[in-house]
């Protein structure tokens, strides 16, 4: 038996959580942001919306987000992992980068140059992931947020789902987000736009 005199965590450390922005068309969380707390941010959001008579469809994308964080491992892990951390890793089962490829979020980055100068730079969802657990950062480079912009129309529609052994507290062996947008009217409907993401059919979360 190993013997340690302390045990570490990170759960009381400052991140960038800090930023938490909903704006008119989408909303931006920093990296740091807790799957729990993300998830509350997010309900928080879409009960605002109701309060002030905002058309309900605008927050299917973070519907979307909060079914998946429904079955993302249990409690524990929820309340101190965080979604950039998520993103970062590049895992091709992850149940959220479904979410963010369907939903063309944003990632913005941030590092350091020789003078101690902080560069930023800003990345499509579809472009950050590279091969299997291999991302667009670079040595140095760090996840500072991430932007879900809102459904825009009524006829847009999003769905996330994930296939695993067990219901709850289990990896995932499918998972996918389906995101449609719709045109016309009920005797002429096209399809105007579809972005289905999936993980767990190859190395890397696919468009």
């Amino acid at each position: 038996d190993e013997s340690f005199d302390a045990v570490g965590g990170f759960g009381n450390e400052p991140t960038s959580d800090f930023s938490f922005y909903a704006s008119n068309g989408a909303v931006t969380f920093g990296a740091g942001t807790t799957l729990a707390d993300l998830d509350a941010h997010f309900r928080a959001i879409e009960k605002a919306g109701a309060e002030l008579s905002l058309p309900s469809y605008r927050y299917r994308p973070l519907a979307a987000a909060r079914r998946q964080l429904a079955w993302f491992a249990g409690p524990a892990v929820r309340n101190g992992a965080t979604v950039g951390g998520n993103a970062a890793t590049g895992s091709p089962i992850s149940d959220l980068n479904p979410v963010w490829l369907a939903c063309e979020a944003k990632f913005h980055l941030a590092s350091c140059d020789d003078n101690g100068k902080v560069q930023t730079r800003t990345v499509e969802a579809n472009d950050f992931f590279l091969g299997y657990r291999k991302t667009c950062l670079q040595p140095g480079e760090v996840i500072l947020a991430i932007t879900l912009p809102y459904a825009t129309s009524a006829q847009e529609h999003v769905h996330s789902f994930k296939q695993s052994h067990r219901r709850e507290d289990d990896i995932a062996i499918v998972t996918s987000c389906l995101r449609i947008r719709l045109a016309g009217d009920e005797d002429s409907r096209t399809c105007e736009l579809a972005a289905l993401a999936y993980g767990g059919v190859a190395p890397k979360t696919i468009l």
